[in-house]
């Protein structure tokens, strides 16, 4: 652990100072304690950023960004080198469609508008039959 923090003291950054670590100790230590920060993160701001209650800082920019589109259709790819989603809960808050790269959305909302209704398949079926 010494190496670690003597890198992490060169204020070189963390990346550097974690790709000093050899021990797999220290390295399940780091993962360790990096996923419970992250969790107890991810259970503080979920519900107040979900159900818009606290508003994330930059959600106004994106919010700008999805607003210029000329193409609404495409989602905003997003990109991030962090482990928390905030930026999705943020997103999905205010229903702005973003895609990290593998699928849309941390939580997914039924668009009815792009379901086929029963109604409509019996419509066509009876047109079809009378022409």
């Amino acid at each position: 652990m010494g190496k670690f923090k003597s890198e992490l003291n060169k204020e070189k950054g963390l990346e550097s100072a974690l790709n000093s670590v050899t021990s797999e100790r220290i390295t399940s230590q780091i993962v360790k304690l990096t996923g419970q920060f992250i969790a107890k993160l991810d259970k503080e701001y979920f519900y107040p950023i979900i159900t818009a209650e606290q508003k994330w800082g930059a959600l106004s920019l994106l919010q700008k960004i999805w607003e210029g589109k000329s193409d609404r259709n495409v989602p905003i790819t997003i990109v991030t080198t962090n482990y928390d989603n905030i930026i999705e809960y943020a997103l999905d808050s205010v229903s702005i469609p973003y895609t990290l790269g593998l699928s849309e959305g941390l939580i997914r909302t039924i668009k009815w508008q792009h379901i086929e209704k029963p109604s409509d398949n019996i419509n066509q079926r009876s047109e079809k039959v009378n022409h």
